[in-house]
């Protein structure tokens, strides 16, 4: 639900510099962005059993991103069951110890991969501190970002304000409040690894060292989706049943 505050959706979301790169106008040009594909809306599954970051769920990551136009992961998930924040915690505490600054924990940024192509999405916090970052991303019950934290190459909004990829991974929505844009994201939608460590886990599993984005090798480190997870044949058929709340 939009904030009463908030101003006027226009095309998902509300105008600034941002929307205004990444707005998709048209039906036509979202259906083209979320055409069904070898994998639901992607060409592919996330390409690493085990090995997304924060420890998030394969299967869940799959079902969310490529399966699906209007579900998410459990309100909180990102935060109780992932190891998002014991990870980023230990990241700190070595950059303050190596820094010797007492402020780095303000200054902390994380860079959020497309689960499945391993392009950069969203770098959080920009403008803001890492608490302020957390404490929104804790009371919506999902990490939250707004617009400085946009990468905008990749992140498209579609009419109705929904948030997806150029590569069809579904992120989340945008849902405005009086602060302007608050893209409301799923952490299994943005736990890929970056390209350079993707390429490195190709070569210790005895992978040919490509990307394995779209059409790329995987070889037997990428999963089955359906059979993974259970679901039906007619998977094209379930999208944009379900209705995100």
């Amino acid at each position: 639900m939009v904030d009463p505050g908030a101003a006027l959706l226009v095309n998902g979301g509300v105008p600034s510099g941002t929307f205004d790169q990444i707005q998709v106008k048209t039906k036509a040009e979202a259906d083209k962005i979320m055409c069904p594909k070898a994998n639901g809306t992607t060409d592919a599954p996330p390409p690493y059993v085990g090995q997304l970051r924060w420890n998030c769920d394969q299967a869940e990551a799959n079902q969310i991103c490529c399966f699906n136009r209007h579900y998410a992961e459990h309100s909180g998930y990102w935060e109780r069951k992932t190891k998002f924040f014991a990870e980023e915690d230990a990241k700190i505490r070595t950059e303050l110890k190596l820094s010797g600054e007492g402020n780095l924990p303000e200054q902390h940024q994380v860079t959020f991969y497309d689960t499945i192509t391993s392009k950069p999405l969203f770098r959080a916090p920009r403008g803001r501190s890492w608490n302020a970052f957390i404490l929104e991303s804790r009371q919506h019950g999902w990490p939250s970002f707004r617009d400085e934290e946009v990468l905008t190459g990749h992140v498209r909004i579609l009419p109705g304000g929904e948030a997806v990829s150029t590569a069809g991974t579904h992120l989340g929505h945008n849902i405005p409040d009086k602060k302007g844009n608050r893209y409301c994201i799923n952490l299994v939608s943005v736990c890929g690894h970056g390209p350079a460590r993707r390429r490195s886990r190709a070569s210790e599993d005895g992978q040919d060292g490509g990307d394995n984005g779209p059409g790329g090798g995987g070889g037997g480190s990428r999963i089955n989706s359906s059979k993974a997870l259970g679901l039906g044949a007619d998977l094209k058929g379930a999208l944009g049943k379900n209705k995100q709340t």
